[in-house]
C-alpha cells in the first residue's frame, strides 16, 4: 500500500558524506515531502515470527551479532540524521531495510510512490572496482531496474584529465 504523501527516498551508507542528504533534504523540503533515510544492510536477513516481530539474522551462519552493538549503531545513525537535518526543517524518518542495496532503495520507494531516489557516488578504491565490476554500481541497477528518477549526487568528481573508464587517467 503506497503512502499518499509525496517522498524522496534517499540511500544512507556507512561513511557517506553529509552532501548527499542535504541535497536529498533540500529537494524534499522543495517538493513540500517527506525524507526517507534509507540504509540498507546487505549481510542480514529479516524473518517475521509467529507473533509479527522482525527478527534480523546474517547472511554468514558463522557470523555472530552484538545486539547492543546493533542498536547503539543505529541510535548514532539516527542521532546524526537528526543534527543534519533538523536545521533543514524537513520531516524525515529512517528506515532499516536488508539484502541488496538496489532492491532495498527500490522496494522502499514502491511502498511510499516516491518522488526520486538519492544516492551518493561511492568513494575511489581498488575494492570498490572489483566489488562493481562483479556486481555493478547501485545507480546503475537502480536506473534501470525500477521506474522511479535516480539522483546521483557526485563526490569526487573527475573534474580535469580523463574519466577513470576511458583509458587515459
Amino acid at each position: 500500500m503506497a503512502d499518499l504523501d509525496p517522498a524522496v527516498v534517499v540511500g544512507i551508507a556507512e561513511h557517506q558524506a553529509d552532501a548527499v542528504l542535504l541535497v536529498a533534504a533540500a529537494i524534499a523540503k522543495q517538493f513540500d515531502a517527506r525524507l526517507l533515510c534509507v540504509t540498507v544492510d546487505p549481510e542480514h536477513f529479516a524473518e517475521r515470527d509467529v507473533t509479527g516481530r522482525t527478527n534480523r539474522w546474517p547472511i554468514d551462519p558463522d557470523a555472530v551479532d552484538d545486539p547492543e552493538a546493533v542498536e547503539a549503531a543505529e541510535r548514532a545513525l539516527d542521532a546524526h540524521l537528526d543534527s543534519v537535518l533538523r536545521p533543514m526543517r524537513v520531516e524525515w524518518e529512517l528506515r532499516l531495510v536488508f539484502g541488496d542495496p538496489a532492491d532495498g532503495l527500490s522496494r522502499v520507494a514502491a511502498e511510499v510512490s516516491a518522488l526520486m531516489i538519492v544516492i551518493g557516488t561511492s568513494p575511489r578504491s581498488v575494492l570498490r572496482s572489483t566489488r562493481e565490476l562483479f556486481t555493478g554500481s547501485i545507480a546503475a541497477h537502480l536506473a534501470h531496474r525500477q521506474p522511479r528518477p535516480v539522483l546521483v549526487v557526485p563526490m569526487n568528481p573527475v573534474l580535469d584529465g580523463g574519466l577513470p573508464w576511458s583509458g587515459s587517467a
